[in-house]
C-alpha cells in the first residue's frame, strides 16, 4: 500500500500573516478534494495587483522560470507576472538539498483576508538536475500555480496541479496548465 501525505504541509497564522507552503513531491503521490480538475489553496491575490505580479530570481535556473512565467500568462489573462528586476514580489530561485523528497517548493504569504502579497518558490536541484529541461519545466510552473491559489490534485489528474512529478510529466506529459488548470484560475479570479 502506497504512503499518502497530506498536500498542505505547513499552514501558519503569524499574527495577521499567513502563509502556506506546498511542496512537489518527486517519488510520492499526494491527495486534495478537486472540485472537477482543480482545487483551491484558499488565496488570491487582489485584484490591484493580479495582472502585475511582480518576481525576482537570484539568477539560477533562469530559462525554467522564464519559460514557467510564460506558461501562466500566454494561457490567462486573469493573471500575469511581471518582472521586477530585483525587488518582486515572489521569489524565484533554487536550492541544492538531499534530505527532502521535493523537487519544488512554494510558499504564499496573504493577509488575513487571504489576499497574497508576496511568497517565494524554489527547484530542489538535487532532484531536478536529472530531469529534463520540459520535466524541470513542469516542476517550475506547477509550484507557480500554488502562488496562484491552486492546491495539488492526486497523481490520477492529467492536470498541471497534479503533486506528483512522476505522474503529472512522466505518465501525462504535462509542462503547460491545461484547461483545469485555466478553470481553477477563473474560478479564483473571475
Amino acid at each position: 500500500m502506497k504512503k499518502m501525505i497530506k498536500v498542505l504541509l505547513t499552514s501558519a497564522m503569524i499574527g495577521a500573516v499567513s502563509l502556506t507552503t506546498f511542496f512537489s513531491f518527486a517519488n510520492q503521490p499526494v491527495v486534495s478534494a478537486a472540485q472537477g480538475g482543480w482545487s483551491l489553496a484558499g488565496h488570491s491575490w487582489p485584484a490591484s495587483t493580479r495582472t502585475n505580479i511582480t518576481y525576482s530570481r537570484d539568477g539560477s535556473a533562469d530559462a525554467v522560470w522564464n519559460n514557467a512565467v510564460n506558461n501562466w500568462n500566454y494561457k490567462t489573462n486573469l493573471i500575469k507576472f511581471t518582472n521586477g528586476g530585483t525587488s518582486g514580489k515572489v521569489s524565484l530561485s533554487t536550492v541544492y538539498n538531499s534530505s527532502i523528497d521535493s523537487d519544488g517548493r512554494a510558499t504564499t504569504y496573504f493577509d488575513a483576508s487571504k489576499n497574497a502579497y508576496g511568497g517565494f518558490s524554489w527547484l530542489n536541484t538535487y532532484h531536478t538536475s536529472k530531469y529534463t529541461a520540459a520535466k524541470t519545466e513542469s516542476v517550475a510552473t506547477h509550484e507557480l500555480g500554488h502562488i496562484l491559489g491552486l492546491a495539488d490534485l492526486s497523481s490520477g489528474y492529467a492536470s498541471l496541479m497534479n503533486g506528483y512529478t512522476s505522474a503529472r510529466y512522466d505518465t501525462f506529459g504535462i509542462y503547460t496548465p491545461q484547461k483545469d488548470d485555466v478553470d481553477g484560475i477563473t474560478f479564483i479570479y473571475k
